[in-house]
């Protein structure tokens, strides 16, 4: 039977005492997940809406709000959701354009001028490495947001990286007009005009 002193036997409760002691501290350390709160009224205290016109929100801990991330996801169970526009860059298609996001604050405004026939769109709340989408309600243009309660930190919220909005390609339901359309009907009155005269002429 092996024996140990009683010197080696302190060590080694030291040993596990303080590796206890970093395994906690770091479990502490990693901070709660965000829980999102929805709804059509801005509160900024927690289980309320963490942006207007809110009619449903999911938390992605751990992962951005990406293209990638949100195909492998498919937020609120939709599957074909398509990057439309994002606060901080040029991505995205820009089928629907996003407006009046100041990056960086804990609270602000966004706007669209139209969501083009779209109806299931969501709007995502980046702030370190997590998001929440908010599926929101796409009979209204604008709203408000705060990270007060969705990314608590200290007296208020965590800076916003960034907002993105996507739309889902299948929620169309009006046929957008075409760009060209009004210049090919100027067109035909043109040459019917022209046929007119001529007819009349003759």
């Amino acid at each position: 039977m092996a024996k140990y002193s009683f010197k080696s036997l302190m060590y080694g409760a030291f040993v596990l005492a303080a590796t206890s002691f970093v395994a906690i501290s770091a479990q502490a350390a990693r901070p709660a997940p965000p829980v999102c709160g929805f709804g059509p009224v801005l509160i900024t205290s927690a289980g309320t809406a963490d942006l207007t016109t809110s009619i449903a929100c999911e938390v992605y801990d751990g992962i951005n709000d990406t293209q990638a991330h949100v195909a492998a996801e498919d937020p609120f169970g939709i599957t074909d959701w398509v990057l439309a526009d994002k606060s901080d860059g040029l991505d995205g298609d820009h089928k629907i354009v996003l407006k009046d996001v100041v990056n960086g604050g804990n609270s602000g405004s966004w706007s669209v001028d139209s969501f083009n026939g779209y109806t299931d769109v969501f709007l995502t709340l980046k702030s370190e490495n997590a998001f929440v989408a908010y599926l929101i309600d796409t009979s209204i243009l604008g709203g408000d947001w705060t990270t007060f309660s969705v990314f608590p930190s200290g007296g208020g919220g965590k800076g916003l990286s960034h907002m993105s909005l996507y739309y889902s390609a299948s929620s169309l339901t009006t046929v957008p007009l075409p760009a060209a359309l009004p210049l090919y009907a100027a067109g035909i009155a043109i040459l019917g005009f022209f046929g007119y005269r001529r007819r009349k002429s003759a």
